[in-house]
């Protein structure tokens, strides 16, 4: 038991590492599915990958928040949200696939750019995900101010398929 714990936070850890969104270079590889990419840093190494989706803001182009999926030592989906900084880290965020399968998950930890919830999926909360359409995430900045974000669940069973099939 004590070595799964390790492992699982070896991977917290690398997951926080990575979560320095790397952008597309020549060494990279990408794939996208519908409104999710296949995401590999290193196209050499394609079983060490994750899939994807940013929110850009619409004034500054700039990334408000994104989502990944990778799989974990345990050959578990291991999903990471990260979310701008002012968010109330002391209030549990909610998610939610089209309006329903309401889930609360804390926050992990934060960076220098952004904070971030790194939850495992389990089998059934997978399936729900793979059926679904909508992403919903809730969560108030520390201005007790609402927090909303949405994400397309277009192509996020093709892209989970790719994803499983280089390990």
């Amino acid at each position: 038991m004590a070595i799964n714990k390790m492992r699982f936070l070896i991977f917290l850890l690398a997951s926080m590492l990575y979560a320095n969104i790397a952008f597309a270079d020549e060494n990279n590889f990408i794939q996208d599915f519908n409104d999710w990419q296949f995401f590999c840093e290193d196209s050499k190494k394609l079983d060490a990958c994750e899939i994807r989706q940013f929110q850009i803001s619409n004034e500054t182009k700039e990334i408000l928040s994104f989502i990944s999926v990778t799989i974990n030592p345990e050959n578990k989906a291991q999903m990471l949200i990260g979310l701008p900084h002012m968010i109330n880290l002391k209030v549990p965020a909610q998610i939610n696939i089209d309006g329903e399968n309401n889930a609360e998950v804390i926050f992990t930890y934060c960076n220098i750019n952004a904070c971030f919830i790194a939850e495992v999926i389990n089998d059934e909360y997978l399936e729900i995900l793979k059926s679904g359409n909508k992403l919903q995430l809730l969560s108030r900045f520390i201005t007790n101010e609402e927090f909303n974000l949405s994400y397309s669940l277009s192509g996020f069973t093709a892209a989970y398929k790719k994803l499983s099939d280089n390990l």
